[in-house]
Order: structure tokens, then sequence, then C-alpha cells
């Protein structure tokens, strides 16, 4: 599940193009131990599976490997001059996010 905050919302469709999709995309790094690095992409990104919701015309596109990984609610917010930040209810998942303009910038 994801939510988007009011702030989220209003930034996102701000800065996003025609049309309006932002995906939230879990990359997992790491050796004997490993973290989760998250980023916004605008637009799909072929070869992922996501669970997608849709607000006011913008389509908010979760990773599902994402959720396999962390199996709560998730919640996308901004903050302004520190950018999107995404949390659950028990932890900061990622801060300081900015929208990129393709997966090639990840």
């Amino acid at each position: 599940m994801l939510r988007i905050t009011p702030a989220a919302h209003k930034e996102a469709a701000a800065r996003l193009k025609t049309p309006q999709r932002l995906s939230i995309l879990g990359i997992l790094e790491g050796g004997c131990g490993f973290m989760m690095r998250f980023s916004l992409v605008q637009g799909d990104i072929p070869g992922s599976s996501f669970d997608c919701i849709e607000e006011d015309g913008i389509m908010y596109c979760l990773d599902t490997y994402i959720t396999k990984m962390y199996p709560e609610a998730f919640t996308l917010d901004y903050v302004e001059n520190q950018g999107f930040r995404l949390y659950t209810d028990s932890q900061y998942m990622a801060t300081h996010l900015k929208i990129l303009h393709s997966v090639e910038q990840v």
C-alpha cells in the first residue's frame, strides 16, 4: 500500500511531465550485508513490476520488490528544501529524494 501526502502530490504534479507517472524503485545493494536504495523515476520502468495507485491524474507506482522486502504501508511525503521522503509507520526508508527523468540516472 502507498499513501501520498498532499505536499508530495503537489510537488510531483509540478515536476512531472506528461504522462504523469512516478515510479518508486528499490535497488538492493551490498555484499555480505545489504541495504535497499530508493529512487523516484518519472515514467515507466520496463522489466519491473509495480503496484500502482492513481491520484488526481498522477500514477504513483511502488516497486513490488520493495513490498516483498518490507510488507508495510509506505508514505511518500515532500518537505520544502529537503526533497521527497519515503517512510513506513515504523521507520524512515529514504530522505532527500529527487525525481529522476530516466532510469539511466539511477
